[in-house]
């Protein structure tokens, strides 16, 4: 029953203000809940940090703009790069329009496709597609072809 009680009482930091910018105390309205972050937080029985949102938000803002921009964060070993920001910034900008590209290490290759493939495809409906590029791999017709058949299963 503790337990249970500290997890109630926790504080939660996926909500946004009325115009979505997510400064609710700014904002002076009523908070509403982001509903793509509370999806993910059920699916994956997990509770979003403020640190993790609040980069998400970064990330989110910084694609929104005309142009977009790029970025770089740099998060310590544990803090949900692969398991929290990962499946949501896909989540989230995977509008239709926008093809989101994660790119990782080999060694992280299998724990990351499985990790969108989880939570993602019980929420989009969508596939998880591997490819393996290199800087040097030319860009030949097997590869446009399977880019191809990639983007008509989606």
């Amino acid at each position: 029953a503790k337990s249970l009680a500290v997890v109630l009482s926790q504080r939660r930091h996926c909500h946004a203000d009325s115009a979505g910018a997510g400064d609710v105390e700014a904002a002076g309205g009523p908070p509403t809940l982001e509903p793509r972050m509370l999806l993910l937080e059920f699916c994956s029985g997990m509770m979003l940090r403020g640190e993790q949102v609040r980069l998400l938000r970064t990330f989110v803002r910084a694609a929104s703009q005309s142009p977009p921009r790029s970025l770089c964060h740099q998060l310590l070993m544990g803090a949900g790069k692969t398991t929290v920001i990962a499946p949501l910034l896909t989540l989230i900008l995977a509008d239709g329009e926008r093809l989101v590209t994660l790119l990782v290490p080999a060694s992280l290759l299998h724990f990351a496709g499985s990790v969108l493939r989880s939570p993602l495809s019980a929420l989009l409906r969508r596939a998880a597609f591997y490819f393996g590029f290199e800087r040097g791999a030319p860009v030949d017709a097997q590869l446009v072809a399977r880019l191809e058949r990639a983007r008509a299963r989606c």
